[in-house]
């Protein structure tokens, strides 16, 4: 009897880890390119988050801008642009924070408005949902 018991435990724990391991998978971040930017996506069981850092002249001066989209991730993230004046080593955010809400109905986009960006900047875009101990999660510096 102590045998088929310590079986039927086994199984029963067995059962349980594959099980949350399956359910708490973490999805793992896309970081791609675009003609003026580059973009970071990070997905969740039921939607996702992006970031993207895009150049644009305006008025003969190049500028960065970042944008935010929410596609019912179920957690609302909070997106930023961050500048470096050092080749990369360093970043400061230059846009202050913007909050983009989770809606099981319609996507949210939020953007940050022109930044200039000298030849000598790098420009990157970030973000990081709104549960505790969430990641941050940056384009590739432009």
């Amino acid at each position: 009897m102590p045998r088929k018991l310590s079986r039927i435990l086994f199984a029963t724990v067995a059962t349980v880890a594959i099980t949350l391991g399956m359910q708490t998978a973490a999805h793992a971040q896309v970081i791609g390119d675009e003609p003026n930017g580059s973009y970071v996506v990070q997905s969740t069981a039921t939607g996702r988050c992006e970031a993207h850092v895009g150049l644009s002249q305006v008025n003969g001066t190049l500028n960065a801008y970042g944008w935010f989209l929410n596609d019912y991730a179920s957690w609302s993230c909070i997106g930023w642009l961050e500048r470096s004046t050092d080749g990369g080593i360093h970043w400061y955010m230059v846009s202050g924070t913007h909050t983009v809400a989770s809606d099981p109905n319609n996507i949210h986009v939020d953007n940050t408005g022109y930044y200039y960006d000298a030849t000598t900047y790098f420009a990157r875009a970030c973000f990081h949902f709104t549960f505790s101990g969430a990641a941050t999660h940056c384009t590739r510096a432009r």
